[in-house]
């Protein structure tokens, strides 16, 4: 039985961009005049303060995957235990829109809208896979993952913030090559694969083309993806690092210890690497 739902998935247009991706189109993406991305849904409402709070009781386990989307900032997607996304439109904050299936013992770990198709998302899960997911389609496009990260937890993806076929996976129980980067069109062979061999915690793709990886013994590894080269590292003064992010500019990069918080700035000129700023 159709829901409200899913005609509201269908309904909604994104007036603003001219193009779409639909990766089901011969693994490539196919560009057509409009959009149609999920308005969504929620629960009861309580006031508290000047704010308000969106009570969610049809979740299941810890909810790890949890990212409002890059065009639509009032649509929330997040995700728990078994291999389901509910979403969210918090300006009608009365039903959800599932997708995917709940009935599987897995748990969702990461989730993250494309930053330039609406309609597009990638999850992450702890049994090594990495699925791309299309909000108005009732299960995943794409399933990505090497036969050596077979039951191996994967904690974050990101979508490269150039190039809009590529994206980037990371999983701290794989010691050898952590970071994998994928091709949308192509989910049998990885494009790349590096890393720090004691384990990555977290990763921030910039829109300069670097990568930052925060590894297990808190050094941070600055990567240029395709080089060869050895990446530039450093560590905290006080501690080790436990996250860093680059800003939206990609000219910024903040690190956070459990003692500190380190802001890099990324110099002028033919240095290609962050200094502190």
């Amino acid at each position: 039985m159709r829901s409200k739902m899913d005609s509201l998935i269908e309904e909604h247009a994104a007036k603003e961009r001219q193009g779409k991706a639909d990766p089901q189109s011969e693994g490539d993406w196919l560009f057509v005049e409009e959009d149609t991305v999920a308005k969504v849904i929620g629960r009861r409402v309580e006031a508290i303060g000047d704010g308000q709070v969106l009570k969610l009781n049809d979740l299941n386990g810890p909810v790890l995957g949890l990212t409002f989307n890059c065009h639509y900032t009032n649509m929330l997607a997040c995700a728990a235990k078994g291999e389901r996304l509910r979403i969210y439109y918090l300006d009608c904050p009365d039903e959800f829109a599932a997708r995917g299936r709940g009935d599987l013992d897995i748990q969702m770990t990461f989730l993250e809208w494309h930053t330039i198709y609406p309609a597009v998302l990638a999850s992450t899960c702890d049994n090594g896979n990495t699925k791309i997911w299309d909000v108005r389609e009732k299960s995943s496009k794409s399933t990505y993952r090497e036969e050596s990260d077979k039951g191996l937890s994967c904690i974050e993806v990101h979508w490269n913030p150039c190039d809009p076929v590529l994206f980037a996976v990371a999983s701290k129980d794989n010691y050898k090559s952590p970071i994998k980067i994928w091709d949308v069109r192509n989910n049998r062979n990885v494009l790349y694969e590096f890393g720090n061999e004691k384990g990555v915690s977290s990763f921030s793709w910039s829109s300069s083309g670097l990568i930052t990886s925060t590894d297990i013994d808190g050094v941070i590894d600055c990567w240029k993806v395709d080089d060869n080269q050895k990446p530039v590292s450093w560590s905290s003064s006080s501690s080790g690092f436990q996250e860093a992010r680059w800003c939206q500019s990609g000219a910024t990069l903040a690190a956070v210890s459990s003692q500190s918080l380190e802001v890099y700035k990324m110099p002028a000129g033919p240095c290609v690497w962050p200094r502190k700023a």
